[in-house]
């Protein structure tokens, strides 16, 4: 008996092989991705991310908000900047009227807020640099421009 006539008498058996290995690698592949996103899911679960943003008034006043936007609480929140502060003449250009750092904690999406005063030789953009610890990592660093 021939090959060639080997597969014609065998070609259902032939094509439930092929099937089966064919499921077998999409099986597996699955699998594998699945486990992929569950385990981006539970990262994602661990950690926070904080950010801020700055709301000027006409009247050299406005409001320093920094928020939670992560899934985790955040501890050891603090916040480093040149230019909210004093500048390098010793003058403030933006200052923060309470300082609210540096923050022991903040849960999930909430948000704290100070109130500023806001200078006129200050500079158009002002970078901020904020720290913090979570579940997944510590000292994350969010370095914006305000």
């Amino acid at each position: 008996m021939s090959i060639l006539e080997w597969i014609c008498k065998n070609w259902i058996a032939i094509g439930d092989f092929v099937i089966a290995v064919i499921a077998l690698i999409m099986a597996y592949v699955s699998l594998r991705l699945s486990l992929k996103v569950r385990k981006e899911v539970e990262e994602n679960r661990k950690k926070a991310l904080i950010s801020a943003r700055m709301e000027l008034g006409s009247d050299g006043t406005g409001v320093f908000f920094v928020r939670n936007d992560g899934l985790c609480t955040a501890t050891n929140i603090n916040m480093v900047s040149d230019t909210l502060g004093y500048n390098i003449s010793g003058t403030s250009c933006i200052d923060m009227r309470h300082n609210i750092f540096p923050i022991a904690s903040m849960q999930s999406h909430q948000e704290r807020q100070s109130t500023i005063s806001v200078y006129a030789m200050r500079p158009k953009t002002v970078k901020v640099k904020l720290t913090w610890d979570d579940n997944f990592k510590r000292n994350n660093v969010n370095i914006i421009d305000l």
